[in-house]
């Protein structure tokens, strides 16, 4: 995913603020259980590693990856997030778990889905079957 780090969401003075890129690593990394495991999870810990300051308005790119789970129930990702030469500004580490009573159909009324990547979109459709 390509963003642009925007000075609206500056901490310090033309750096996007720490909280704002947490969360970024966090819905990368939400999507890439949620792709990789058709599970509908929340996230249950996260750690994020501060590598080098995000600044605003430069165009980034976020990446997660699925990692072996340990526990029953639990899945782990990673994510990423680099500049645009590739040099890493932050990752982050977390682990979710399954949401038990939530349907997929209730989630889809929580979620903007106007974006979506056409490879979303076709999982939804999959999903909805």
């Amino acid at each position: 995913m390509q963003f642009t780090a925007r000075e609206t969401f500056q901490g310090y003075a033309g750096m996007l603020h720490g909280g704002i890129i947490t969360g970024i690593l966090d819905e990368v990394m939400f999507w890439t259980v949620f792709t990789g495991t058709k599970k509908i999870c929340a996230t249950w810990k996260v750690e994020v590693e501060f590598q080098r300051p995000v600044v605003c308005e430069k165009i980034y790119r976020a990446s997660g990856r699925l990692l072996p789970a340990t526990n029953i129930g639990d899945h782990l990702a990673s994510g990423s997030i680099e500049d645009e030469s590739g040099k890493s500004c932050a990752i982050g580490n977390a682990s979710f778990r399954i949401m038990r009573g939530v349907t997929f159909e209730a989630l889809m009324e929580y979620l903007d889905c106007r974006d979506v990547s056409p490879e979303i979109r076709s999982l939804f459709q999959t999903m909805k079957a």
